[in-house]
């Protein structure tokens, strides 16, 4: 199984692949690293390659080196319709939304709620309906209303939904509009703006990333996040109950790695919205080229940016960015969170920098 992305990185999917093969991929060029894959899984027998969240369709055998035969079959999955609408697969298994009733228990299961609550369950079954029957804007409010009876709070949170969705989110697509929402309620409600922005640095690193704890620990050092700390160790305390918070709503997820946690790609699609506007403004570049990048005035509104996995091996561009308070940079097959190879390190000038005043994080 991989993970495919908006923004694949095909070199990272061939690894994780061989990986589960105990294949070793000593060619330079994906293609000849696809070709290798290629010809291990044709002389396997009943293979069963799973590639998840892919945006577009592209030929699988020369990109990846998944070759569609009798004794290697493969599973899809995605949200967009135009990946399994031009070619014919073998069947299509549509993921529905929760019914009304089945959205309904999943929220109370979520939320604590019993069945002798008669008016905490009546304003369950309106927010299950705001909610729009999908599984985590169900997950995330009924974590965020868990062991809560008081009905005015249930009373806002509905109110907030629906205002949410009726004035903030008419640019989003609508089926997703019900987990932004919650989504939105949820970071409105948590207690301190720390670990508010906590939530939305994790934002900042490519889909489906292995996000290590200890650097979010140096960044929010960086950024004085961890408030009257005074060694790393307090400030490391510190992360971790933010973490633990935004995992028990839903936010973050464990990762597969020790030490490190995920983000679901639907809740980051909606933390780069929370951040298009107000205070905190990220932009995300990453894997883009930006071979062609030029003096970039239109950038000067923005606290973050984040242009990790770029096509660049050296970045020179002078950029007028008096706000940006994080920078995370990094070139081709490079990560924040993984160790270097430091013969593909992105060479940085100093005149790049020269007009980030503010700039607390560079990494």
């Amino acid at each position: 199984m991989a993970t495919v992305s908006q923004t694949p990185n095909f070199r990272n999917i061939q690894g994780q692949l061989a990986d589960f093969l105990n294949l070793k991929l000593t060619e330079e060029t994906e293609e000849g690293r696809a070709q290798r894959l290629s010809s291990r899984l044709s002389n396997s027998n009943n293979s069963l390659i799973i590639l998840d969240d892919v945006w577009e369709e592209f030929n699988f055998e020369e990109k990846i080196g998944v070759p569609l035969s009798k004794d290697c079959k493969m599973l899809l999955t995605t949200r967009n319709k135009k990946v399994y609408t031009r070619r014919e697969y073998q069947s299509l298994i549509p993921l529905n939304v929760l019914e009304e009733d089945e959205g309904v228990t999943l929220l109370k299961r979520q939320a604590g709620v019993d069945d002798d609550s008669v008016s905490l369950n009546t304003l369950a079954t309106e927010i299950a309906k705001e909610c729009d029957g999908l599984p985590l804007a169900l997950v995330t409010i009924g974590r965020y209303l868990n062991g809560e009876k008081n009905i005015e709070m249930w009373e806002s949170a509905c109110e907030k939904l629906k205002k949410s969705k009726l004035e903030d989110l008419c640019l989003v697509n609508s089926t997703e509009r019900g987990v932004y929402a919650s989504l939105k309620l949820s970071y409105d409600f948590l207690k301190t703006e720390e670990i508010k922005f906590c939530f939305l640095m994790c934002s900042l690193v490519p889909e489906d990333f292995e996000i290590a704890l200890e650097d979010l620990v140096r960044v929010g050092v960086g950024l004085d996040l961890y408030k009257g700390v005074s060694s790393i160790e307090e400030a490391r305390g510190g992360l971790h109950l933010m973490v633990k918070t935004l995992k028990d709503l839903g936010l973050l997820l464990d990762g597969y790695i020790k030490e490190c946690v995920r983000m679901h790609d639907i809740v980051r699609d909606a933390c780069l919205w929370i951040t298009s506007k107000g205070e905190n403004m990220f932009m995300s570049k990453i894997r883009m080229d930006l071979t062609q990048l030029t003096r970039e005035k239109g950038w000067k509104q923005y606290t973050a940016i984040s242009l990790m996995e770029i096509k660049l091996k050296e970045f020179s561009v002078r950029l007028e960015c008096p706000k940006l308070k994080i920078l995370l940079l990094g070139g081709e097959e490079q990560s924040l969170y993984y160790h270097y190879d430091k013969s593909k390190l992105l060479k940085v000038s100093d005149e790049c920098l020269e007009e980030m005043k503010a700039l607390e994080v560079a990494s």
